[in-house]
This record gives structure tokens, sequence and C-alpha cells, in this order.
């Protein structure tokens, strides 16, 4: 993947941005990137964590889209870019149209386990909207 992050870019649109190639005079990009990103995916695993999802699919039980979204009383979109980014970052399995925690998230992100972790995963919420807040108004 590195590798190909490295190759030069495809041209700019803009006449005034020219593509970077990548040499071995100049470090990848690549940190950066998952930075700048790094917001949207804690954003993700904190909204599933204050909507309790990793609890709720403990032991293996699988949920739909449709039925996260009744359970939640969220609308059916929200829902489901909840649970396609947690598959996305590795904390749910999708299969025959049902979403599990994989091992990672039935380790360490169900409430009540030995190594559970979500007290590490919270959003201050002072001055800012909380994330089930936004996945509930559709504003996430």
């Amino acid at each position: 993947m590195a590798n190909q992050l490295s190759r030069t870019a495809p041209p700019a649109k803009h006449a005034n941005v020219r593509p970077i190639a990548a040499t071995s005079e100049l470090p990848s990009a690549v940190p950066l990137m998952a930075l700048s990103t790094g917001f949207w995916a804690f954003k993700t695993l904190a909204a599933a964590h204050e909507l309790d999802l990793f609890s709720r699919l403990a032991g293996g039980a699988g949920i739909t889209v449709a039925g996260l979204a009744e359970a939640l009383g969220l609308h059916q979109r929200p829902a489901e870019m909840l649970l396609t980014g947690c598959a996305a970052l590795g904390l749910l399995e999708k299969s025959d149209g049902r979403y599990r925690n994989t091992p990672l998230s039935e380790t360490y992100l169900v409430r009540g386990k030995p190594y559970y972790f979500g007290g590490f995963v919270q959003i201050p919420t002072s001055g800012s909207m909380r994330a089930e807040e936004g996945l509930r108004t559709r504003c996430a």
C-alpha cells in the first residue's frame, strides 16, 4: 500500500497545483494522511461506544441496518453509515447482511469484559455535539 501511495499522483485538475513525485529525498505523506483522517475514525468509534453497539452485539448476535435503526430509533442512513464505518475500521464484520463484532471489538469494547477499553473512548462533550446526537439528528 505504501508503495502505491509513493507513486506520482494523477495530474491535478487545477493549473496551479502540481503532483508531487515521491523520491528518496521526500518523506512519505502517509503519516499525515493518517493524522488527517484519524478524527473521523475516532468519531465513528465514539458514536458506536455511546450507543453501546459492541455490547449489543456481544456473543455473536448480529444485526441488520434496519434492526439497528429500529432498536436505537435512528434513521436507516445514519445506522448504515455507523455499521459500515465500524466494519471499515475492522470493528465489525458483515456476513449475509448482518454485522457482528470482530474479535478485537468483542474483546475490548464489550462492557463488563475483563479487558474493556471503552473508558478511553469518549469524546469530551463541552461545547460540541455528542456523536450519538449527530446520528440521531442526521448531522453526523
